[in-house]
């Protein structure tokens, strides 16, 4: 998508995304978007058309159910977009491993969710922030997803007895025996074509 559409005034050149802005105005950017430094910096290299790869000058974090990262290049006309994970600071040997109750931490609904979230915040990564949302997500997901598991084995339950129930009681009526009878009634001796 090219970011120049998403532009609130693209027919004035000095709002267009691809601009060169003189030395003494600032850039413009879209609401949201912060430039790209510090502790809210995300590596994102971009290559474009001629194979000149660089990192962005402006950001912004859409924390939505799978957070991601949108990504302004100046002087290029297109906006990036990639999924958001906290970064590896840890060789893979090197890698504690958690029991994933050691995640509980993070639950929506943990009693101390608000203090954890604090944490999360102060480490000013947000990266680690995106991860820890999405996780939340997820966790909140998979317990809906259980809850809707176990509503349906409950059904296919309550199914099963109701048809042993129907079973018994067509058993204490004989009735395939009823219909038994009831077919050689409609096809008497000459032999019934079915």
């Amino acid at each position: 998508m090219r970011h120049s559409e998403v532009w609130g005034l693209r027919d004035v050149p000095a709002a267009t995304p691809n601009y060169t802005p003189s030395d003494d105005q600032p850039d413009i950017v879209l609401i949201g978007f912060v430039w790209n430094e510090g502790a809210e910096r995300i590596d994102f290299p971009i290559t474009n058309r001629q194979g000149i790869t660089r990192q962005p000058d402006y950001i912004q974090v859409v924390m939505t159910y799978d957070p991601f990262v949108l990504a302004i290049v100046q002087d290029n006309l297109y906006l990036y977009g990639q999924a958001l994970h906290i970064a590896p600071h840890l060789m893979t040997e090197h890698c504690p491993r958690y029991d994933p109750s050691d995640l509980h931490i993070f639950k929506m609904y943990d009693s101390h969710r608000a203090e954890m979230d604090t944490l999360v915040h102060g480490l000013e990564d947000e990266l680690a922030i995106a991860e820890v949302h999405w996780w939340q997500k997820l966790m909140t997901e998979r317990v809906k997803l259980e809850h809707n598991m176990q509503q349906v084995l409950q059904s296919v339950h309550d199914t099963s007895m109701e048809q042993e129930q129907i079973q018994i009681c067509m058993e204490a009526a004989n009735l395939l025996a009823h219909l038994d009878f009831a077919r050689q009634l409609c096809c008497p001796r000459r032999g019934c074509h079915s």
